[in-house]
């Protein structure tokens, strides 16, 4: 039986990554990348399986991708 978390891991992973602050929250980008970075690590296989299809195998545009990238991927100073 699947736990909520791994049932729900996929959706929650992409909606991570499109949410945007619209309410000028402060830390907001700090806990969305903590959120993700949570997933990654519960549940590596299928978050990760989820996000490559996401970005190499979709209609991803370029800013998308960038700004992902750049949120996620390059480690803050």
């Amino acid at each position: 039986k699947l736990s909520d978390v791994e049932f729900y891991a996929e959706e929650l992973a992409l909606t991570l990554c499109k949410i945007n602050n619209s309410y000028d929250w402060e830390m907001f980008e700090e806990y969305r990348s903590r959120a993700l970075i949570s997933l990654i690590i519960i549940i590596p296989d299928q978050v990760s399986q989820c996000l490559i299809k996401r970005f190499f195998y979709s209609e991803t545009s370029l800013g998308n991708y960038l700004f992902t990238a750049c949120v996620y991927l390059i480690p803050k100073r």
